[in-house]
């Protein structure tokens, strides 16, 4: 077992280094795309000047190592809003019901059951995305963080198909390279795991990717 380990510990950065070889773009390393805090907002401050809530506070005290002047629950309201996001079903929701489309509208044009729609309903409205209104007539409507999200990507819609394409496209580049060494590895018999080749398409797909998006997502 040691030696086989062995192995593919040695096989790990050979292979990096032949895919690296089949992929003509330039190779980004790891310290290069790190989050570095802009040093000239990191300034000394005291409690007065600090900013009372969410992204800045969290990262002055991130730099300062004081966690007691943040408040994780500022982060959780954040998130929650996300959390309303993730899933196509909601994202469909809350366009077709911008677009004053009835709920079964939206549901045969998605093609999803009434009932299985209406997890997707509650969690809009477990979110602040939806809520039930009392006197409009309507059962539900966006409230004003449900329009601000359905406005920005309407408004990013190029913005975001282009970046996630061109991903894409970069995805694919690397999987024809990764499987053409992954055919010379498993005739050597050299033990590496799925997940090793899946660690390994992420990192190149993105580090022959960085470029182009960075471009796209500043030119919006």
């Amino acid at each position: 077992m040691r030696i086989e380990n062995s192995i593919a510990a040695r096989a790990v950065p050979f292979i990096s280094l032949i895919v690296s070889r089949r992929l003509s773009s330039t190779v980004y390393y790891s310290s290069d795309l790190c989050f570095s805090l802009n040093q000239d907002f990191v300034e000394p401050m005291d409690d007065q000047q600090l900013p009372k809530r969410l992204f800045r506070q969290f990262l002055i005290a991130l730099e300062t190592m004081e966690p007691e002047r943040w408040d994780k629950n500022d982060f959780e309201a954040v998130a929650a809003l996300f959390q309303g996001l993730a899933h196509e079903v909601r994202l469909a929701l809350l366009l077709g019901i911008y677009q004053d489309k009835s709920l079964n509208e939206i549901a045969e044009f998605i093609d999803i059951t009434r009932g299985a729609m209406q997890d997707h309903i509650e969690k809009l409205v477990a979110t602040d995305l939806l809520y039930r209104p009392e006197e409009s007539g309507k059962t539900y409507e966006l409230t004003p963080f449900g329009e601000f999200f359905v406005q920005f990507l309407l408004e990013n819609e190029d913005t975001l198909v282009d970046a996630i394409s061109q991903l894409e496209m970069e995805k694919e580049k690397v999987q024809q390279a990764v499987d053409e060494v992954r055919e010379q590895v498993d005739e050597a018999d050299v033990p590496v795991s799925d997940k090793d080749w899946e660690r390994k398409i992420h990192s190149k797909k993105w580090q022959q990717a960085w470029d182009d998006i960075e471009d796209i997502l500043e030119e919006r």
